[in-house]
């Protein structure tokens, strides 16, 4: 019997699995009907922050507002008169497979000075149907409110910033490298392996940022960020009552683009305001696409609200076919990320996902898969020298993108966590934590289903 209190409506089931073909027109009003009932649904809510972020930068979650495009991540910290947005990527890692040797890492962040706001109110709110952030800081007449996005097409943090209140607003905007507090150095468990950086000024206020791994790495990696006001040639501001400003922030990695500082560079010289308008219009576009995928609708509005929250998350960190999130989400904010922040198969990778499915959220579990493929090969050793299974798959506990191995035995783990190695939970190098009878499958189950998905 159903109950009358639950409602869960799935586009599939009206275009999917229906039993006659409906023509375009019916079609575009049942798409028309979610979208607005999607709407009415989701848009009452909105994630609101009274106070800073206290856990950030952190190796764990942090808890601090969040968005993101699947790809790049911002966690907005800081308070009123320095406001941070920290920048990460789903696809920039350390790539070198060995114990606490490959972490997703972090970028750097924006920072927005505004001195006369030390003392002012705090709140920030992210409406989950818009996945736009409105913080607003007020003091005395002094009001300054900013609205920020990460686009879906160009891959920019948008930042528009206006004077709401009745006193002249003077700020900077800045583009950061990251700072000391971002990294952990305890050697020889966690260490600052070497990487390479770039930072600097062009002559038209652009701000530009670049990390990469290049040494001691299997794979080499590097993202970059370009940041400016995109009406002015310079970082500081001065805005009078009624008057806004627009700045754009432009990401890109080494998967993404063979040039990636030229990338950014590029990007951010090729936006105007009506540009921006353009992505702010796209970006909306997705998410109203994403809510209409499907709708519930219970009596409890708290637990609704936590479902809508957890889709969130999910639809502004997972859209990488390439590379899945990583274990904290793409909101890393401190080297090295507890875990490694890798896919760690015991159960914390698939979680995540399960309710993508169940939701009608496939696209957005469609980064899931990769990783898994990636490793492939490594499996089929393992599972051949440890199982006796010459066409099966063992995965050990730990792995990232790329076919990296995340937990295999080095000179660290031997150093540092020898008991692993003792206690009989590492084989071929590989560390299993005593997952092995659980893990292996012959040809006739896991292999087949992870080859036909990957051919």
């Amino acid at each position: 019997m159903k109950s009358p209190n639950l409602k869960l409506v799935f586009l599939t089931c009206f275009l999917g699995f229906s039993f006659y073909a409906p023509g375009q027109a019916q079609q575009n009003a049942v798409q028309q009907g979610l979208l607005q009932k999607s709407k009415a649904v989701v848009s009452q809510y909105v994630a609101n922050f009274d106070r800073p972020a206290v856990r950030i930068p952190s190796q764990v979650a942090v808890d601090a507002p969040l968005l993101g495009n699947g790809s790049t991540g911002v966690a907005i910290a800081g308070t009123p008169d320095k406001q941070t947005y920290y920048l990460a990527r789903n696809d920039f890692w350390r790539l070198k497979s060995g114990f606490n040797e490959s972490y997703p890492a972090v970028l750097g962040k924006v920072e927005v000075a505004v001195p006369m706001l030390k003392k002012a109110s705090y709140e920030v709110n992210v409406d989950l149907y818009t996945a736009i952030a409105t913080s607003t800081f007020q003091a005395g007449d002094t009001l300054l409110e900013i609205r920020s996005f990460v686009s879906t097409k160009d891959d920019c943090l948008i930042l528009r910033l206006k004077n709401k209140g009745k006193q002249q607003i003077k700020g900077q905007i800045n583009l950061l490298l990251p700072a000391e507090d971002q990294f952990k150095n305890n050697p020889p468990a966690e260490s600052l392996f070497p990487a390479v950086t770039q930072q600097e000024t062009r002559g038209n206020g652009t701000k530009l940022i670049c990390r990469g791994f290049e040494e001691l790495v299997d794979i080499p990696t590097k993202a970059a960020a370009a940041g400016k006001i995109i009406t002015q040639q310079q970082p500081a501001f001065n805005l009078h009552a009624g008057e806004s400003l627009t700045y754009v922030c432009a990401l890109s990695s080494n998967f993404k683009s063979k040039n990636c500082v030229e990338k950014v560079l590029k990007t951010l010289d090729g936006l105007d305001q009506k540009n921006v308008k353009q992505l702010e219009r796209e970006h909306k576009k997705w998410w109203a696409d994403f809510w209409s995928e499907s709708y519930v609708e219970i009596p409890d509005k708290v637990i609704e609200k936590q479902y809508y929250l957890s889709h969130y998350v999910m639809g502004s960190c997972s859209r990488d076919p390439q590379f899945a999130p990583p274990i904290f989400g793409t909101w890393i904010t401190r080297e090295i990320p507890n875990w490694n922040g890798d896919y760690h198969l015991n159960y914390n990778y698939m979680a995540p996902y399960y309710g993508l499915y169940s939701s009608n959220h496939l696209g957005t579990a469609g980064s899931y898969e990769q990783p898994l493929l990636d490793f492939m090969e490594r499996g089929k050793f393992y599972s051949k020298e440890i199982t006796g299974i010459s066409d099966g798959l063992l995965y050990p506990v730990g792995i990232g993108p790329k076919g990296m191995e995340t937990t295999r035995q080095n000179a660290i783990m031997e150093s540092v966590f020898g008991g692993y190695i003792q206690g009989g939970q590492v084989e071929h190098k590989g560390l299993f934590f005593g997952q092995k009878s659980n893990v292996s499958y012959g040809n006739q189950y896991g292999y087949s289903v992870l080859y036909d998905l990957r051919s």
